[in-house]
């Protein structure tokens, strides 16, 4: 005979012998699960879906997803807050049997239950009770209080945005006109008239213009210094001092040179004579009072020259200072001209910026009166629908009978099975009377021990007792099953015997 079939056999010895312990076990368990069910109040579950849409959001935003799960969050958070709690029992007062000691607000909360459906607009919520009638009419006042609580925060918040966007308007409108009133007051201070390019252009060749005279006014200024200079160190005995005085004074300037030349031929005819003739001889003396005559007239005429050169150099440096004078005045016109164009764009460029701001703030206050007076009519930016019918539960949610009382009779079979493995271990006095079937009332053997002296009995009770321990040792350490079969054998044998 195998391990196996062994302790099998002894298993189901063991359950014929202590059926009435797991009986009586089960059914201690089971009593109190029945008193239970006839003491405990039933709990019954209202359940709707309401759809909570923001349309405020933008349906093709990236964002989208993840602003509807946070939308959804944060109102299944204020549904079930003791805000709105509070303020359904303006509509439905607590329950009358509420103990006095309880906080109606946290009795409700922990009653109530909110949760988005995942991927919609959609929450759930669900209240449980012991009243059913009273459970729905709690969720109905919840509904109400919350899309109260809703229009409340959306007419304050609309009515606080309508006004600061009516200031803001007015703000901007003042500073429209005061920057259209400094534009106007530039145009008036501003000498230029006409188009502001226009006059950049025509100002900037002005401008130009009068640099290139003033380059040749004081080229030519140069020039004559240059000639003057020459002039007045020029020696009429020195080729190399003849200044050709191209373009000023040219008659003066031919004469000079005339003169020069005559002189030249006049002290050469002096040298030539005075190697043939003396000091005192008339055509040597009359040779050299030529000369004398003509290096006079030739300083005369320098000096008139020169006289001439200096009246032209003033009149040159006349022209080029008021070249320069108007050169100057073009400049500062042309830079007061930038500062006025510069000072026009900048408030072109402020006044439209601030017409821009102007336009967007009023059509945002245009539609923010809309959404007042739609408000105002009973519509929302957040809409709140019930998507179920309000059902009064005619089945309780707890307790059920069924699923209570299979498991108080699980529980009270376990029970029984751990005090059976504990009497196995540890045999208790008194536990006989729950061996229905055990081996001394049903093996014939038993009977025939009642049978015999009492000297025989004694020496069968001991070796039976002995056989007993014997083979309890084989199954608790899990020894061969063939021994423990030898030993009830022999056991039998010696009793025949």
């Amino acid at each position: 005979m195998s391990e196996t079939k062994v302790l099998s056999k002894i298993y189901i010895e063991t359950f014929q012998r202590r059926w009435l312990l797991l009986l009586a076990s089960v059914v201690c368990a089971v009593i109190p699960g029945v008193f239970y069910l006839q003491k405990a109040e039933p709990v019954y579950e209202t359940q709707i879906r309401a759809l909570i849409q923001n349309n405020g959001l933008s349906i093709n935003s990236n964002a989208r997803h993840n602003k509807d799960r946070e939308f959804l969050s944060t109102q299944a958070e204020i549904v079930r807050s003791p805000l709105i709690i509070r303020r359904s029992f303006e509509i439905l007062p607590p329950s009358p049997t509420l103990e006095p000691d309880v906080d109606p607000v946290a009795q409700v909360a922990k009653s109530l239950s909110v949760s988005p459906l995942v991927s919609t607009d959609i929450i759930r919520l669900s209240y449980r009770n012991s009243d059913p009638e009273r459970s729905v009419k709690r969720l109905q006042a919840i509904i109400e209080s919350y899309q109260q609580y809703l229009r409340e925060i959306e007419q304050g918040t609309s009515d606080e945005t309508v006004e600061l966007l009516e200031n803001q308007e007015e703000t901007l409108e003042k500073k429209r006109k005061n920057l259209e009133e400094k534009i106007i007051q530039i145009h008036k201070e501003s000498p230029f008239i006409g188009e502001p390019g226009e006059i950049v252009r025509t100002e900037t060749a002005a401008l130009k213009e009068l640099a290139s005279q003033l380059v040749v006014s004081n080229s030519k200024r140069n020039r004559i210094e240059n000639i003057l200079k020459a002039q007045v160190n020029s020696n009429v005995t020195k080729t190399q001092n003849v200044i050709l005085l191209d373009g000023i004074d040219t008659e003066l300037s031919r004469t000079l040179r005339e003169l020069q030349s005559n002189f030249w031929q006049a002290e050469s005819n002096v040298q030539k004579l005075s190697r043939v003739y003396g000091p005192l001889h008339p055509e040597r003396k009359q040779a050299e009072d030529q000369a004398v005559a003509l290096k006079k007239q030739y300083v005369d005429v320098k000096n008139q020259v020169v006289a001439s050169l200096k009246h032209q150099l003033e009149i040159s440096r006349s022209e080029e200072k008021n070249f320069q004078q108007r050169y100057n005045n073009e400049r500062e016109r042309l830079s007061q001209l930038d500062h006025f164009l510069l000072q026009e764009e900048q408030l072109q460029s402020e006044l439209k910026r601030v017409n821009q701001a102007h336009e967007s703030t009023v059509a945002l206050l245009r539609q923010k009166q809309l959404n007042k007076e739609a408000l105002a009519g009973g519509q929302a930016s957040i809409l709140v629908k019930v998507l179920d019918e309000y059902m009064v539960p005619k089945e309780p949610v707890w307790p059920l009978p069924a699923p209570l009382l299979i498991a108080c009779g699980l529980l009270g079979l376990l029970l029984g099975l751990v005090v059976i493995v504990f009497i196995e271990k540890l045999p208790l006095p008194g536990m006989q009377f729950f061996d229905t079937f055990s081996p001394e009332t049903t093996n014939p053997m038993h009977n025939v021990s009642n049978q015999t002296p009492v000297t025989s009995g004694n020496s069968f009770s001991s070796n039976t007792q002995q056989q007993r321990n014997s083979l309890q040792n084989v199954v608790s350490n899990k020894e061969d099953s063939q021994q423990v079969h030898s030993e009830v054998s022999t056991a039998e044998m010696e009793h025949s015997s």
